[in-house]
């Protein structure tokens, strides 16, 4: 592991550029396990200059910001040019960041704007849903739900939600901050595989 990061640290002329994006991701992912959130800021800085790399990193780093303690960069809105599918998740995961910087009136904003703009399968009015129920408003909570239903009537996640609701059962809290850092990635991940699959 330790030569692994000394390598992927050169600077040198012949050590590929890719090779060192590359490694710049992986240092950050693994300074994010171990709770080190500033320096994995910095390794994902490298990281999105990289083709291979900049999606993921640019999705990880408010989440890293986040770890270190760096409100305003956690939040700072995500712009991932010409790859829509990842800039409705970053976008997504905003959201999120403004509630765990308890500015919800913000993170209602930036999911009421991805609900305007078609929130595919629902994933906004879930979230916000839920933040909702957090917050003591089930009325509100209830009809967000309702909403995101009567467009996606066999999605599971919008049903159980809902009965749990009706049922009058807490909402799940928000999850560990690495976990949501980890979801970022598998989420739009497995958008762009199932539709490759299907082309």
């Amino acid at each position: 592991l330790e030569f692994r990061r000394v390598l992927f640290r050169s600077q040198g002329t012949d050590v590929d550029r890719q090779l060192v994006e590359l490694g710049a991701l992986v240092r950050g992912v693994e300074d994010m396990a171990e709770g080190n959130g500033k320096p994995a800021q910095d390794e994902f800085k490298i990281a999105e200059d990289g083709q291979a790399t900049a999606i993921a990193a640019a999705l990880l780093r408010p989440f890293a910001a986040a770890q270190a303690g760096d409100v305003e960069r956690s939040i700072a809105q995500p712009v991932i040019s010409n790859q829509p599918i990842a800039q409705f998740f970053a976008r997504l995961d905003q959201g999120e960041l403004f509630e765990r910087a308890h500015r919800y009136d913000e993170a209602e904003t930036a999911y009421r704007a991805l609900i305007a703009k078609g929130d595919p399968g629902g994933l906004a009015s879930l979230r916000l849903g839920e933040m909702l129920e957090r917050r003591g408003h089930v009325h509100q909570a209830a009809a967000i739900y309702d909403e995101a239903l009567a467009q996606n009537r066999d999605d599971q996640a919008l049903s159980d939600a809902r009965a749990r609701l009706a049922a009058g059962k807490a909402p799940p809290p928000l999850p560990p901050l690495k976990r949501s850092a980890a979801e970022a990635l598998m989420a739009p991940a497995s958008v762009f595989l199932m539709r490759k699959d299907d082309e």
